[in-house]
């Protein structure tokens, strides 16, 4: 396993590709408020799953998509999401077909608020 600090490096460097630097520099600074510990174990566990490449970098955000999807607290994480799936070159469409395959598992109301949360991604992504 690597070393700590390499691993905040390498999860901080994946951190900036997959969301932009804008947004993680937003991150650490309000969870750094709060906690200096949780943001470098984010960064070390961001390096440990997102550097794994068993699976590529969009099959990953299709993932975290799908699960974010379906828990029904976790809006403003899911905009972070669409966003970096956005980055990474899944389409808007791609993410749209996503919210509609899982409309039968997660019910219309989710699926609006899904809905919901890419209209105002896709309004804000500037990619």
């Amino acid at each position: 396993m690597k070393q700590s600090n390499d691993r905040k490096k390498s999860g901080e460097y994946l951190m900036n590709k997959i969301f932009g630097k804008e947004c993680v520099n937003s991150m650490e600074e309000w969870i750094g408020k709060t906690s200096l510990e949780f943001m470098d174990f984010l960064k070390e566990t961001f390096s440990d799953i997102y550097g794994d490449d068993t699976l590529d970098i969009k099959t990953k955000e299709i993932i975290v998509l799908s699960s974010l999807i379906t828990q029904k607290d976790a809006r403003p994480q899911l905009k972070a999401h669409i966003n970096a799936a956005l980055r990474v070159g899944i389409t808007k469409q791609e993410i749209l077909a996503l919210i509609r395959q899982l409309i039968i598992y997660i019910g219309f109301p989710s699926a609006i608020n899904a809905l919901s949360a890419a209209q105002e991604s896709f309004n804000e992504y500037d990619g």
